[in-house]
């Protein structure tokens, strides 16, 4: 008689058989039990043993189930990156040709509010005015960038932009309470950085300033005004 305990439920005979087959085992620990009788029927209760174990397929293994968990969150996330990107760049030309750039980066900062967080303030003081096209462009992609960086990474409550136009004056201020920096260089990762952000406040001729301080939050602030638009170049991308 024979017995593959953790899956017989009962002895079975085998006759004169010398092999036992099992198709479609299930993973797991089994032993395999054998008794005999000698020929006056006198059974041998003890039997023989073999212990035996069946390994599951890689696909049925925790690590490949945490490995595709893992890759679907990434895609996930991926997929959510590349659909934001796409989103502000696209709002990038459409509210600049829908209005000035105080309009612009409201329509920004809105589109970035639809999930519901961080809150996205803005304030205009002064009033607002049409700049060059290369100064438009720069100032909102900074706004832009800025705005994306604290919505994406800085696991911010809350940012507040604001954009001042005094005389020939323009002065954008993005201020979030996140996580803040631990150096000025971006987190690995970053499609917008500060390197990014820099060139086009350089392009506008001016500086970018920065100030940030680990769990205190990030504030970037540009100023332009007129007179530097004479050093400024064509728009980039």
């Amino acid at each position: 008689m024979r017995r593959l305990e953790g899956l017989d439920l009962d002895w079975s005979p085998v006759g004169s058989e010398t092999s036992a087959a099992y198709v479609r085992i299930p993973p797991g620990d089994y032993v395999f039990r054998v008794r005999a009788c000698n020929n006056d029927g006198v059974w041998n209760m003890e039997g023989v043993h073999l212990r035996l174990r069946v390994t599951p397929p890689f696909w049925q293994t925790g690590w490949f189930a945490a490995a595709v968990a893992v890759s679907l969150v990434g895609i996930g996330v991926l997929l959510h990156a590349s659909r934001l990107r796409r989103t502000v760049n696209q709002l990038r030309s459409q509210a600049l040709e829908r209005g000035d750039i105080a309009q612009a980066v409201r329509e920004v900062a809105s589109e970035l509010m639809s999930g519901g967080r961080p809150k996205v303030e803005v304030e205009v003081h002064g009033a607002p005015r049409r700049l060059s096209v290369a100064a438009e462009h720069h100032v909102f992609r900074i706004a832009q960038e800025a705005l994306t960086n604290a919505v994406r990474h800085a696991q911010a409550s809350g940012v507040r932009v604001s954009l001042a136009f005094r005389g020939d004056v323009v002065e954008l201020t993005v201020c979030d309470d996140g996580r803040g920096l631990t150096s000025e260089k971006p987190d690995h990762g970053f499609h917008f950085g500060l390197s990014g952000t820099r060139e086009r406040a350089r392009a506008l001729g001016t500086r970018l300033e920065v100030e940030s301080a680990p769990g205190q939050g990030t504030a970037i602030r540009v100023r332009w005004s007129e007179k530097a638009d004479h050093a400024g170049g064509a728009p980039g991308a």
